[in-house]
């Protein structure tokens, strides 16, 4: 008996290519119904039915294929051998081993002859017989004779081959250069633009999407940027083992005459060239201004900076080239405040960008507060702070480093934890609990007296001591550490760097 099968018109995305298949051994029969209404838009006729796809449906009968529209309007005959999804409004399908396309109204629109179908991202389709290439429009028509060996599609470039010679043609399939260039390379980009390389006699030339070239054979090789191709809007060239670039509006900004040539980030809105030439660096601007003579040892840029080295001595410069410090420093650095430390004579500083010194080169160490206009400074291995002047707001009295949050300054002294307002004054004083650099062992403890169990960690430069029955901890120096825990069970694991330890609140 043969069964009905109810196909629901959904619309589904594939790329399929239907082929001749085996069909089941049970014989079934397909058609579509309306999924809103149940109304039957085709008789349940058909031996398979596929998914619509961008204008029909492909349907089988007797190991033939066709296209019924929405509607259920067989659109095409059933006679092919194979068909295609609709792809932009078209289909392949296959008669008698040869393929020709049809249009969404099921018009062929090409002859079916050919012995491979191709399309392109863009508006034109690569057609093969036997041997030969040639290029078809979207209404079917050849734009070029099938005389091409070989033609080579990439964003939008097309190059052909004809006897072991390229040449290229314009969209509209016309050639635009003899058919001269012994090898295409890969496709390179320039910010939003793509080229194609052709050689010829050892040299290489771009030519862009209508094939034109745009820039004349001269270069021996040539480097796009990757990844960095749209941030740095920049290919480089090479002539003679020297390099140039060139930017997206096929200009050639550097001659191809330095060492190396290196893309970096200068801020976040600046991209400079750094070259190399007989070992000596400098800077130009990405329209080929120099910034920086090719004359410095050593070049790094950071934060809006390029520090240059020159005779061992490093200076500095703004973005723009302008000098802010001549090089006689030891060191330079960055602070991410707009200012620079300086070292010189192994004394430290602070210059801004202007220029101004702000702290003379006098001490041991700075390092800017985060987040605050104060410097701390080391004197005689005593750490104090300045507000950006020679002037001490804290004395240099202190055995660490500062930290700087909520508008307050915080130093440790012989283990006591001092926080100071911004003038300098003592806000409070507290005993010292953990360490500020944790070590690599750790205590947990547990306090078993309530429902869910806490566990806190705290560094474990302590020192377990029992009194009186009882378990204690005290600090390095021989003190019992500041919050009130007495310990009844005490277990020690990992060979006793981690210790967990059963604690009562008192």
């Amino acid at each position: 008996m043969m069964k009905k099968i109810i196909t629901i018109l959904l619309l589904v995305s594939t790329a399929t290519f239907y082929a001749q298949e085996k069909d089941a051994i049970e014989q079934y029969k397909y058609g579509f119904i309306d999924i809103k209404t149940g109304k039957e838009i085709t008789p349940f006729k058909y031996d398979k039915v596929y998914s619509f796809e961008k204008g029909g449906g492909v349907v089988k009968l007797d190991g033939k294929y066709g296209f019924i529209n929405r509607e259920g309007k067989e659109i095409t005959p059933i006679k092919y051998d194979s068909v295609s999804n609709f792809d932009r409004r078209m289909a392949k399908v296959m008669l008698n081993k040869k393929y020709g396309i049809i249009n969404r109204e099921g018009k062929e629109i090409t002859p079916i002859k050919y012995d491979e179908i191709t399309y392109y991202s863009n508006e034109l389709i690569e057609v093969r017989i036997n041997e030969k290439y040639g290029i078809v429009n979207r209404d079917g028509k050849e734009i070029t004779p099938l005389i091409y060996d070989r033609i080579i599609y990439s964003l939008g470039s097309l190059a052909v081959k004809v006897n072991n010679k390229f040449g290229f043609l314009n969209q509209q399939g016309e050639e635009t250069t003899e058919k001269k260039y012994e090898q295409i390379g890969n496709p390179v980009n320039i910010g939003k633009i793509s080229l194609t390389p052709a050689l010829l006699n050892h040299k290489w030339s771009f030519f862009n999407n209508q094939g034109k070239e745009v820039f004349p054979v001269q270069y021996d090789t040539y480097e796009d940027l990757g990844d960095n191709s749209k941030l740095y809007k920049m290919m480089k060239v090479a002539s003679n083992n020297r390099w140039g670039c060139i930017n997206e509006n096929l200009r050639e900004v550097l001659p191809p005459k330095y060492d190396e040539i290196y893309f970096e980030q200068l801020s976040s809105i600046i991209n400079i060239i750094k070259v190399r030439l007989n070992n000596k660096w400098g800077v130009f601007d990405m329209l080929g201004n120099e910034l920086v003579t090719v004359e410095c040892d050593e070049i790094e840029v950071y934060l809006g900076f390029i520090f240059v080295r020159i005779d061992g001595k490093w200076g500095a410069k703004s973005s723009d080239g302008k000098e802010i410090l001549p090089p006689k420093y030891q060191q330079i650095a960055a602070d991410g405040y707009n200012d620079l430390l300086v070292k010189i004579n192994d004394k430290w500083g602070v210059v801004v960008a202007t220029g101004e010194e702000i702290l003379t080169p006098k001490y041991q160490d700075i390092n800017h507060l985060y987040g605050s206009e104060f410097f701390a400074v080391k004197i005689n291995d005593k750490w104090g702070v300045s507000k950006g002047t020679d002037q001490i707001v804290i004395p240099a009295l202190y055995d660490e480093d500062f930290d700087y949050s909520d508008s307050t300054i915080t130093a440790t002294l012989k283990n006591k934890i001092i926080v100071f307002d911004k003038k300098g004054k003592v806000i409070s004083k507290k005993r010292k609990v953990v360490r500020k650099d944790f070590p690599s062992n750790w205590c947990n403890f547990m306090n078993s007296n309530k429902p869910k169990e806490k566990q806190q960690q705290f560094a474990s430069d302590f020192i377990k001591v029992k009194k009186n029955d009882k378990w204690i901890l005290t600090d390095n120096e021989g003190g019992e550490v500041s919050f009130p825990i007495k310990h009844t069970n005490w277990k020690d694991s990992y060979n006793e760097l981690i210790c967990t330890v059963k604690v009562k609140i008192n």
